[in-house]
């Protein structure tokens, strides 16, 4: 296998690997802890099609757990006023309060 390829799947999968307990933590899949992390570590990029574009998730997937992100209370919606065909995604409750706990130490 091309060792650059080898080492993005290693990563990946260390990645996912380091995150699942604090997904499971949150009752959050994968996909949207992505998004939220996304979001947080980017504030620049704040809509669905960024995510889209910069993360290379695919937009059903986006939509489907962004939903999730506002119902539960991490994420919420706000029109851009120039473009109101737009929504930009804010971080918030949630995702702010764990932000300022301290981080469990999980056992690999």
């Amino acid at each position: 296998m091309n060792p650059e390829l080898e080492f993005a799947r290693k990563t990946a999968l260390a990645y996912n690997a380091l995150c699942r307990p604090l997904c499971q933590e949150l009752n959050l899949p994968q996909t949207a802890f992505d998004i939220l992390m996304f979001l947080a570590n980017n504030p620049s990029y704040k809509t669905a099609s960024d995510i889209v574009e910069i993360r290379h998730i695919k937009a059903n997937l986006v939509s489907v757990n962004v939903d999730r992100l506002v119902r539960e209370g991490y994420l919420m919606r706000q029109e851009v006023k120039e473009d109101r065909r737009k929504t930009e995604r804010m971080a918030v409750g949630k995702e702010r309060e764990r932000a300022q706990k301290p981080a469990k130490r999980h056992p690999p």
